[in-house]
């Protein structure tokens, strides 16, 4: 979405929730390819830094031309994220 004011923003309205500076939100949808670890751990978390970790999966993706993380199943993709390795690859730098 382009803001009045020409700053480019990421949106998705079908999961979007209000959010108040020093609240936190305990609930989450989305898929979890794009979900912070802290998400995956169902502890309470802040709206904005949830948000970054997001945009740096998106960004991320549009480097590489794939996702950070690939698993056969959820669980296993939860693990991956909540205690991810210390090396991602030769393909970013």
């Amino acid at each position: 979405m382009l803001l009045s004011s020409g700053k480019a923003v990421l949106c998705d309205w079908g999961l979007a929730k209000r959010y108040r500076k020093g609240s936190y939100i305990t609930t989450s949808k989305g898929s979890i390819h794009y979900s912070a670890p802290e998400l995956l751990a169902h502890s309470p978390f802040e709206g904005p830094e949830a948000d970054v970790w997001s945009l740096g999966v998106v960004l991320y993706a549009m480097l590489t031309n794939r996702l950070p993380w690939v698993e056969r199943t959820a669980a296993a993709m939860r693990e991956r994220i909540v205690c991810p390795p210390t090396f991602y690859g030769t393909d970013v730098s």
